[in-house]
């Protein structure tokens, strides 16, 4: 997902809000609109086109696609009025734009030399289209022609980003700063490119940012050594899984942390040229899986600044203990994925009280064991990470973390990063940046860098193809 202009998100409630209060300040509903559809003309500057539809509705949104007509006809470009709607509201906009030159048509004969401007809905849909405007919208579907859409494609809600019926739009042009449901949901498949236009509305209370490169650690000091960069202890493997714990130690090497310990069955033999940079301290097993050791445990305790558990444990008997005990004695960083989280969910008192910083790796699957309840992901992660007193990353297309307090939206990435043991190396990152960085910052970081390494190492081969070591070979690029 590429995003453009500002990188700040917030509640359509909070957008709402502040648009009323512009309004009450003197600025006029027109004056906003004007605002919006400078950001629109320069997209539409962008997407060279023969002619343009305008197909609007009878909201807000759709005064904005009309009073873009009007600007783009006085120009002398070709607009076509399509009513996406019944109703016949924003009349005096749609008179303004005939009056310059625009002319009233549909959509059957825009080809790809064309662009369609989605002006339908906007961000106050919270239901299905029906009716006409469902025709609309798979009328704009169907057309071979581009499509920008104002604010929002048409039928996506803007909050959670439900859009079985909506706009499939090639680039949207949102205002002032991004809408959660642009984000989630079906949002990735549907938006585009974004573009983040000004309108001039102050003080929106915004809900959290997208992660960037200044969330990645600092250049190392030139007078640097090993015992500077963190000790991580990696515990985790089984039988059947051997291979999860050596792309979450190998990634943790890439990523740049001091010392690396592998801490896996003794029985483990899975091994690469990157594990060869790791110390291992071989646990005992049961039936396959690690068994709870405590003098072995006392050690890792003592000796880790991050401690990662959970990658290929399977369904261990003794995992819980092991939570239990390292919640109760670990001072550093605890990152629990995979088989971790599922151990978590059958005992939530596993961690409590813990004595560590904790970081959580949930994917939809795990989030949904971890929280029952009802919400959107970003309510999930933050009412989550609020009662463990943790971090939690909710893994998914666009990754959402938070503290219970803040949120960040990790964009960055590929579909070629859907397959396992992706997550492991995600672990690994952040392993070694929370080392360094403090936990929440060190988590943005690490999605951040998965995301653009994996994109930029993708870009050559086939998404299908790519490999959980390839994105590790290159995170350094």
């Amino acid at each position: 997902m590429h995003v453009t202009g500002a990188n700040t998100v917030a509640d359509v409630a909070a957008v709402k809000a502040a648009e009323r209060a512009a309004i009450a300040a003197g600025v006029s509903e027109d004056m906003l609109i004007e605002h919006a559809v400078a950001g629109l003309l320069n997209a539409v500057q962008n997407m060279p086109c023969r002619s343009i539809a305008v197909v609007y509705g009878s909201g807000n949104n759709g005064a904005d696609g009309l009073t873009l007509a009007r600007h783009l006809a006085a120009q002398g470009r070709d607009v076509t009025l399509v009513a996406g709607t019944d109703s016949m509201r924003n009349d005096r906009y749609k008179k303004a734009a005939l009056y310059c030159g625009a002319r009233m048509g549909d959509l059957s004969d825009f080809t790809a030399d064309d662009l369609i401007v989605d002006a339908l809905f906007g961000t106050g849909l919270n239901r299905p289209p029906e009716g006409t405007a469902a025709e609309s919208i798979a009328a704009i579907n169907r057309s071979r022609a581009r499509v920008l859409a104002v604010d929002v494609p048409s039928g996506l809600n803007a909050q959670t980003g439900a859009g079985k019926t909506a706009v499939c739009a090639d680039k949207t042009v949102t205002f002032d700063c991004l809408k959660p449901g642009l984000l989630l949901g079906d949002a990735p498949d549907l938006v585009g490119e974004i573009v983040v236009a000004p309108i001039g509305l102050k003080s929106v209370e915004t809900i959290g940012r997208l992660t960037t490169a200044t969330d990645l650690p600092p250049a190392r000091k030139k007078n640097s050594h090993k015992g500077m960069f963190g000790r991580v202890y990696v515990i985790g493997g089984s039988a059947r899984m051997p291979g999860a714990p050596v792309l979450t130690a190998c990634a943790a090497v890439a990523a740049g942390a001091g010392y690396v310990t592998l801490c896996a069955p003794d029985c483990h033999v899975v091994y690469d040229r990157n594990a060869a940079m790791c110390t291992r301290l071989p646990l005992p097993t049961a039936d396959g899986c690690i068994a709870f050791d405590e003098p072995l445990f006392v050690e890792i305790c003592e000796k880790a600044d991050c401690i990662v558990i959970g990658n290929g444990m399977g369904i261990a008997p003794d995992l819980g203990k092991m939570l239990r005990y390292i919640a109760a004695h670990f001072h550093g960083v605890l990152i629990v994925d995979a088989d971790g989280l599922n151990a978590l969910a059958k005992d939530r008192a596993a961690l409590a009280g813990h004595t560590c910083k904790l970081l959580l790796t949930p994917h939809p699957g795990e989030l949904r064991r971890l929280d029952e309840s009802d919400g959107d992901p970003i309510e999930r992660a933050k009412r989550l990470a609020a009662e463990l007193n943790c971090v939690v990353a909710a893994k998914n297309t666009v990754t959402v973390i938070s503290d219970g307090k803040d949120c960040l939206f990790n964009v960055e990435g590929t579909p070629a990063l859907a397959k396992g043991g992706s997550g492991d190396v995600l672990a690994g990152i952040a392993a070694a940046y929370a080392c360094r960085l403090p936990l929440l910052r060190a988590t943005a970081a690490a999605c951040y860098k998965l995301g653009r390494t994996a994109s930029r190492r993708y870009a050559d081969k086939d998404e299908n193809a790519l490999l959980s070591f390839e994105v590790i070979d290159a995170i350094d690029d």
